[in-house]
């Protein structure tokens, strides 16, 4: 697959002729080929005796090719499997998966909580995967492989690799210094619920020197000036991240102010994204920063925000992929990328902006990306519903409201301060004794508080307490103060809901609003958490463990 999105292919062809178009991803089998379009599509080519060539509709994110069948990772994490079935290696299991790969006659997929599955042939015990977390798998014609979390290999089957190598991945995992039992690891994915933060991601302390590039093109041409783009944007951005760090993050944006024009129409730079709708992403970046460095000095720059205008697109996105410059390598941000109609003028967009910068810092989504899994409640009688996100990553709960509507509650979670380096270790108490009393500060404002409480509940997975404020980005956005409990599975990946509210049914419904008030309390996994006291500056609350707890 060239640079450019077509695809070539050399050696002897069989059956059938190489598709055109530009693709995002590429399988070849031992007599047929598939590729994933950049719309999403599947396109496949070569041998179809057994249909293995006759791919499905719908918007997928990755391929695999087996000898006559062929999977595919659908955009709402399922696996479509089609061709060949005598041994049920089509019949892929469900649930939410990262990746799929695909043997002879068995197939192989990593769900989301880390774990692998596989079905099909077992005569060589290719399906008996081993317990344990792996971050990537793979199938060939009598055994599979998976690379765990911790960069060794693990075989089974008749591997051919009876001895597999332990430095696959190099250097060690970094040890967790402090509370590590409550401090939950993570996928090793570029973004993460969990710890170590991401070896990709940006440093969260110090200064983070971030150019900022305005493109439009030549049938969106901007109809303002790039200020006028800029004007509330860019000053959110450094306020919001500079004010959730409590000053530990110092954000210094680099604006280019003239509009760069993009070489083609905007739709030559569209990509199927993981929310099933299409994108602006494929090139745009590295164009961009041809554009501007004979004119731009990109020394010392972090990373490369890319604007489009906001009359026409909104949204961002974000691979945290890098890209060379004259001055050396950025990791870049996309900022207005999916088409809107309608609007009049320049949005706001320095929340969307902030949220994807957070990404590049190496925190994961928390909404899901299958909207389906948290549609809207519908209305019934005189109730309203009103939907809240918490946090700049989208922690969502929908509850009764005497008004329906939407309220961004963008205050940073206290766990996602923690990951970021944000909170000391003084500021967070870590609960394993069967009853304790711990008086929170406002995650806005803690000061020399206690920001957090977290209760491990096994290796991936912790329950977290914060007391939340009318204080700070919160201020008109809550319904009601009070103590917010959640949950972390941090082996689930983003967008697959890693982070989920206390009281949860899986839908983000709620019968009352998810902040406690004094007296009330909520039970997560035989822990109860009881709202004892409230003195208008702290809350302070009594975590119980069952007998069975």
């Amino acid at each position: 697959m060239r640079v450019d999105g077509s695809i070539d292919c050399w050696g002897r062809l069989h059956d059938g002729q190489i598709p055109a178009g530009r693709f995002s991803a590429i399988a070849v089998g031992r007599r047929h080929s598939c590729a994933v379009q950049v719309q999403g599509a599947i396109a496949c080519w070569g041998a179809n005796w057994s249909g293995q060539a006759a791919a499905p509709d719908g918007r997928f994110s990755a391929v695999a090719v087996g000898l006559s069948h062929s999977c595919a990772v659908r955009i709402d994490a399922a696996i479509v499997c089609w061709g060949s079935n005598g041994l049920g290696q089509a019949e892929a299991p469900p649930g939410y998966y990262l990746a799929v790969a695909t043997g002879y006659y068995h197939s192989c997929g990593l769900r989301s909580v880390g774990d692998v599955v596989c079905w099909g042939d077992n005569y060589f015990g290719q399906l008996n995967v081993p317990e344990g977390q792996f971050q990537a798998v793979t199938a060939d014609r009598e055994y599979s492989c998976g690379l765990r979390t911790d960069g060794t290999v693990e075989c089974w089957g008749l591997a051919q690799v009876v001895h597999p190598p332990t430095d696959v991945v190099t250097g060690a995992e970094p040890a967790l210094a402090g509370l590590g039992e409550c401090q939950q690891r993570g996928t090793r994915n570029n973004t993460t619920a969990g710890f170590p933060l991401p070896r990709s991601a940006l440093a969260s302390t110090g200064t983070l020197r971030v150019a900022v590039l305005f493109v439009d093109f030549p049938n969106a041409i901007a109809p303002y000036s790039t200020l006028d783009e800029a004007d509330r944007s860019l000053g959110f951005i450094e306020g919001f991240l500079e004010a959730s760090s409590y000053g530990r993050l110092d954000i210094e944006l680099r604006p280019h102010h003239r509009w760069l024009r993009a070489r083609h129409d905007y739709d030559h730079y569209l990509h199927g994204s993981s929310l099933g709708s299409q994108s602006l992403q494929l090139g745009i970046a590295e164009e961009a920063a041809r554009i501007a460095d004979p004119d731009f000095d990109f020394s010392g720059v972090d990373a490369l925000m890319v604007v489009h205008p906001s009359v026409y697109f909104g949204g961002g996105g974000t691979g945290q992929e890098r890209i060379e410059t004259q001055e050396g390598e950025v990791q870049t941000l996309l900022i207005n990328t999916f088409r809107v109609e309608g609007r009049p003028s320049a949005q706001q967009w320095g929340d969307v902006a902030a949220h994807e910068l957070v990404h590049n810092l190496g925190l994961a989504d928390l909404y899901p990306y299958d909207a389906r899994r948290h549609e809207p409640h519908v209305e019934a009688g005189d109730r309203t519903w009103f939907l809240t996100e918490f946090g700049p990553m989208g922690l969502r709960a929908y509850g009764p409201s005497g008004r329906a509507g939407y309220r961004e509650a963008i205050e940073m979670l206290a766990w996602s301060r923690w990951q970021l380096g944000w909170l000391d270790e003084a500021q967070i108490r870590c609960i394993e004794e069967p009853i304790a009393t711990v008086t929170l500060s406002p995650v806005a404002d803690p000061g020399d508080g206690i920001a957090m409480a977290a209760v491990p509940l096994s290796d991936t997975e912790v329950i977290v307490i914060e007391s939340r404020r009318s204080l700070g980005y919160d201020s008109g956005a809550l319904l009601d103060e009070g103590v917010l409990v959640y949950t972390v599975d941090a082996m689930i990946s983003s967008g697959l809901l890693p982070m989920k509210l206390a009281g949860d049914p899986g839908n983000a419904h709620f019968d009352d609003y998810p902040l406690l008030k004094v007296g009330e309390s909520v039970t997560v996994r035989g822990y109860t958490i009881t709202v004892d006291t409230d003195d208008g500056n702290t809350h302070t609350v009594t975590v119980t463990r069952d007998e069975q707890g």
